[in-house]
């Protein structure tokens, strides 16, 4: 099945099924503003949470990556759990503790994979098998948990040393494009900044040296930053200075 983009992991089943390309969950609002996609790159607009999906996956594949998606809404509830309550948007009352580091970067990899997807890009670099605007056999099977991110890739951590302020319930994705490849996604979620990597056998390094185009200036405030792979532990403050610790499981 060609326009699952998973049928090169294992066989296809069911029809063709809308995928929300971000995964519903991490909004509790009916219509939200977007910006970015190609009817709407100069300014936002305003479209229901319903309506972001795409007929890219098969109902198998759709319904095995369930798990993620619930993984990649509980991480987002406790990042968001870290703000003052009227900055929050989803309920965050019933959370867990930690989030699963692991599970956290496949639901990044997926939302990365969901915007990517025939685009005319090779989504990371320097994997041998793969083919333009669709996942290598490595990435499908870090995404299905087959395997783990290895040789320095998967999740950074990135900080400012300012204060960032934000709109309530801000998801931002943002891809590095080097030549024909996508190297990385810059994810800002609810406050907190991170890469997710796909260049294998490097530390990631700082935004700026590798001269990221953001003429939207969104991530200006973390061109200099050092990124930190894979963290045990980041701790918020707000204006109040009130600080409050996010675990992460490894």
């Amino acid at each position: 099945m060609k326009s699952c983009w998973a049928s090169e992991y294992n066989k296809c089943k069911g029809k063709i099924s809308k995928e929300h390309l971000i995964s519903s969950g991490i909004f509790e609002q009916k219509n939200i503003f977007v910006q970015g996609f190609n009817w709407c790159k100069d300014e936002e607009k305003e479209i229901g949470v319903a309506n972001i999906t795409a007929n890219i996956l098969c109902e198998k594949h759709n319904n095995g990556l369930s798990q993620i998606d619930q993984a990649g809404i509980d991480a987002v509830k406790i990042i968001e759990s870290t703000l003052p309550s009227h900055a929050q948007s989803v309920n965050t009352s019933k959370i867990k503790m930690y989030i699963d580091g692991h599970n956290f970067e496949r639901w990044l990899l997926k939302t990365a994979i969901n915007l990517s997807v025939n685009q005319g890009y090779h989504i990371g670099v320097g994997m041998a098998d793969s083919q333009v605007g669709l996942p290598s056999a490595y990435l499908l099977a870090v995404l299905f948990g087959e395997l783990e991110f290895t040789r320095s890739m998967g999740l950074y951590f990135l900080y400012s040393k300012e204060n960032v302020k934000f709109k309530a319930g801000t998801f931002l994705v943002y891809p590095v494009i080097k030549e024909e490849s996508i190297g990385a996604f810059v994810f800002h979620i609810r406050g907190l900044d991170f890469v997710l990597s796909l260049f294998p056998g490097h530390q990631f390094p700082a935004l700026r040296s590798i001269g990221l185009n953001n003429p939207t200036g969104d991530f200006d405030y973390i061109l200099d930053s050092i990124p930190q792979y894979r963290n045990k532990s980041v701790v918020v403050s707000n204006l109040n200075e009130i600080e409050r610790k996010i675990y992460f499981k490894w």
